[in-house]
């Protein structure tokens, strides 16, 4: 990982420490950071941020908590729940879940729509977390 881009996840987890709630599931060591931010009406939205060295900063949350500006200005990946499960391991034969593993067993994002945001800027992680705070 450059040093920009472990500076930039070490802004990114500061911030979210700052603003969000560590997760009552905890998180995971080394791959992925787990909070709540309190939404409207006192109800918390579940995120994640995958902080690992090989991964980009992604953040994931509810598809339906971001607004269409911020989708459209910001382009994250969709991950749809109509999705998991569709890929079969050929070493096992069963179905994987086809998302990061930190999410599965999440209440909120395990089984939801999500969209993955690649945060290039803390404006931007701003920006998600001020629609996840009205959502």
């Amino acid at each position: 990982m450059t040093a920009s881009r472990e500076q930039l996840k070490r802004d990114i987890l500061a911030e979210l420490d700052r603003v969000a709630d560590p997760h009552p599931m905890g998180s995971q060591d080394a791959y992925a950071a787990r909070y709540v931010v309190r939404g409207a009406s006192d109800r918390d939205m579940e995120i994640m941020f995958q902080k690992d060295a090989k991964s980009p900063p992604n953040l994931w949350c509810v598809a339906s908590a971001v607004d269409a500006d911020t989708i459209r200005e910001l382009t994250p990946k969709e991950a749809p729940s109509n999705k998991l499960y569709v890929t079969v391991s050929s070493a096992t034969g069963k179905p994987q879940y086809g998302r990061h593993s930190g999410l599965e067993k999440m209440p909120q994002l395990g089984q939801a729509d999500l969209l993955c945001f690649k945060i290039d800027n803390l404006l931007a992680l701003r920006r998600i977390i001020a629609c996840l705070k009205v959502a």
